[in-house]
C-alpha cells in the first residue's frame, strides 16, 4: 500500500523499490488530501464572517429592524401555523443535499457505508409522513395561545378566550444581533444536554427501548430518511425540547426563525450518511461537535454518542464500552 502511495504521488510507474523506500524514509513528507484544504477553507470562511459580522453589528442591526418591521406586516410570519411549516420547508431543502450527493459519483467516497444504496420511496410515502407529523404540531398550534417574550399579557388574554387561534401576538421591537447568537447557540447546548438524557434513557430501559427507539434503529441502511423514522412520542419529545429550549431564554420569533433551519439541517446532516469535510465536526476543533460519522456509529452499536450535536457528555461522563446498550441493540 505504501508502495502505490509512493508511485501514485510521483506520478511515475517504474520507480524501484529503493526510491520508493528512500521516499518513504523522508521525514518531512506528508500528503494532504484535497479534503484538508476543504476543511480549513471553510473555516476560514466562518472566520472571516464572524469577524465581519462583529466589525458590521451596527449595519446588521439596521438590516434586523427592517427585516423585523416586514415581518410584522406578513400574514404568513404572523399566523399561528408558521413555524409548523417552516420545519416542514426547512426539512424538503436538507433534505435536497444529500440526496444531490447520492446522484454524483464524485461523492461517493463521502459515503460512510460504501454498500449503501439509496432507498427510493414514493410521492404518497412523503405525504403520509408529512401528515403524520404536522398533525398534531398543527393542532397545538389551532388551540394554544403562543406566548412570546415582550409581548403585552393583555394580548395573551384576549387570544384565550377564542377557541381557535388563527395569529400569533408578536412583540413589537426586533432582537438584538447579540441576543440572536445568544439564544441560538444557548438552545443548541440546552437541547442537547435534555436530549442527551432522554436519549439515554431510551436506550438503557429495555421496554422503552422497544417500544419507543428501536424503530428509528431499524434500517437497512444509514441515510436521511431515518432522521425523520421517529414514534409519536420521540417526535413530540424532540419539538417540544426543542421549543422548552428557545423559551428559557425568551427567544424571539424571529430567533426562533432563525433557529428552526439550522435545527432541521443538523439533524439531517447527522443522518444524511454522507461525512464531507465542510461540516462543523470537521471546522470546530477539540472533537466538540459529533457529526454524521459518530452518529452513524451510534445507529450501528447503539454505545455510545448519545447527544445529537456534541461530544463533552459521551467523552467526560459514559464507559467508553457501553456494553448494556449493545445488547439492547443485539435484542
Amino acid at each position: 500500500m505504501a508502495l502505490k502511495r509512493y508511485f501514485r504521488v510521483e506520478g511515475s510507474s517504474e520507480g524501484t523499490v529503493k526510491e520508493a523506500k528512500e521516499f518513504l524514509q523522508r521525514p518531512c513528507t506528508k500528503i494532504v488530501s484535497w479534503d484538508t484544504y476543504i476543511t480549513w477553507a471553510v473555516r476560514f470562511l466562518y472566520i472571516v464572517i464572524t469577524v465581519m459580522t462583529f466589525i458590521h453589528r451596527e449595519l446588521l442591526q439596521i438590516w434586523i429592524n427592517q427585516l423585523w418591521a416586514y415581518l410584522l406586516t406578513s400574514w404568513i410570519f404572523n399566523c399561528v401555523y408558521f413555524e409548523t411549516w417552516s420545519t416542514v420547508i426547512s426539512y424538503i431543502v436538507a433534505f435536497l443535499f444529500p440526496w444531490l450527493m447520492n446522484q454524483f459519483s464524485c461523492f461517493k467516497k463521502y459515503r460512510i457505508d460504501p454498500s449503501m444504496k439509496w432507498k427510493s420511496y414514493s410521492l404518497v410515502f412523503y405525504l403520509k409522513e408529512t401528515v403524520f407529523y404536522v398533525t398534531p404540531l398543527m393542532i397545538l398550534d389551532t388551540f394554544l395561545v403562543k406566548k412570546y417574550y415582550n409581548v403585552d399579557p393583555r394580548e395573551w388574554e384576549l387570544r384565550r378566550q377564542l377557541w381557535i387561534q388563527h395569529t400569533r401576538a408578536l412583540p413589537r421591537d426586533p432582537p438584538s444581533l447579540a441576543g440572536i447568537i445568544g439564544c441560538i447557540v444557548s438552545a443548541f447546548l440546552v437541547y442537547d444536554l435534555v436530549f442527551f438524557f432522554v436519549h439515554f434513557c431510551v436506550h438503557k430501559n429495555a421496554w422503552l427501548y422497544k417500544h419507543v427507539h428501536a424503530d428509528h434503529h431499524n434500517h437497512p441502511h444509514f441515510q436521511v430518511e431515518v432522521t425523520n423514522q421517529l414514534s409519536l412520542f420521540e417526535r413530540m419529545t424532540l419539538v417540544l425540547s426543542a421549543n422548552e429550549s428557545l423559551k428559557i431564554f425568551n427567544s424571539h420569533p424571529l430567533t426562533r426563525a432563525i433557529f428552526v433551519p439550522l435545527f432541521v439541517g443538523w439533524l439531517i446532516e447527522n443522518h444524511s450518511g454522507f461525512d464531507v469535510p465542510w461540516t462543523l465536526d470537521k471546522i470546530i476543533p477539540l472533537g466538540l461537535v459529533g457529526g454524521s460519522r459518530a452518529h452513524s456509529r451510534h445507529h450501528c452499536h447503539g454505545n455510545r454518542n448519545y447527544q445529537p450535536f456534541f461530544t463533552y457528555i459521551d467523552s467526560f461522563i459514559l464507559n467508553p464500552r457501553g456494553s448494556e446498550t449493545e445488547s439492547l441493540h443485539k435484542k
